[in-house]
């Protein structure tokens, strides 16, 4: 069973199976226009920092990740960020 909602604007699945066993991941995609605005980049921070430390996930996929973000404890980042944003 898949089960979609949505937090702070953001994708959440939580995938069960008859087994006990369940996932929990999110997709969030910010966009790369809200990092030119510095009000922006402090609230889209602010929220992905809330959604890996309250929601107890287990993947997070961030798109259009534009600035340099510092992880919550128990996170890791995979990959550089790249920039498409007129660019």
């Amino acid at each position: 069973m898949l089960l979609l909602g949505s937090v702070h604007g953001a994708s959440v699945a939580s995938v069960r199976s008859s087994a006990t066993t369940s996932i929990k991941l999110v997709q969030w995609n910010p966009h790369w226009q809200c990092w030119g605005n510095s009000s922006c980049t402090s609230n889209a921070a602010a929220a992905l920092t809330t959604l890996l430390t309250t929601k107890q996930l287990d993947f997070a996929n961030v798109i259009e990740l534009e600035a340099p973000f510092p992880v919550p404890h128990g996170w890791a980042a995979l990959g550089a960020y790249d920039s498409c944003g007129g660019k």
